[in-house]
């Protein structure tokens, strides 16, 4: 792995298994990054739906778990998303740093999805672009296998170019 970017926080330590520690991550990382100001994605607002499940915004817990399996809504929380999640706001903020791969790609049922891709790190922050070029959150994850890179960078490869 690549040193990081001056600009990337420290991970976030300690196991969110631990109420208290999960608490922790909610309270000083996602409502300092996401609820207290405005971000900017390349000068467009980024924002997400209110929407919570568990007494918590919705893109907190698809930012911090995953689906276990395409046939539930059920989720499972993963401590190496957790722990990256400091990383999501400064990745969106330094999206023109080299450190960083960001682009438009149109999907194919039309819509066009924005990566932000920390590829040297394997974690990404996708959105979707909406018509006044603002951005709405739908998830950051950690990239853990092979296919998933080369899917990102045939996208890379197809993407939108102005």
């Amino acid at each position: 792995m690549c040193d990081r970017p001056a600009w990337l926080p420290d991970l976030f330590v300690g196991d969110p298994l631990v109420r208290e520690v999960y608490d922790r991550l909610y309270n000083e990382v996602f409502c300092r990054d996401f609820k207290s100001t405005q971000i900017l994605y390349q000068g467009h607002a980024v924002w997400y739906f209110p929407d919570k499940a568990h007494d918590r915004e919705f893109i907190f817990v698809h930012f911090t778990s995953r689906k276990i399996n395409e046939e539930s809504d059920a989720r499972e929380l993963r401590p190496e998303r957790c722990a990256r999640l400091p990383w999501a706001r400064p990745m969106i903020e330094h999206a023109g740093d080299p450190s960083v791969l960001a682009w438009d790609y149109e999907e194919g049922n039309g819509n066009i999805h924005t990566y932000v891709w920390l590829h040297e790190h394997d974690y990404l922050v996708l959105m979707k672009r909406m018509p006044d070029e603002s951005r709405r959150l739908l998830s950051a994850y950690c990239i853990d296998h092979r296919h998933e890179r080369q899917k990102l960078r045939k996208k890379y490869e197809r993407r939108i170019t102005a």
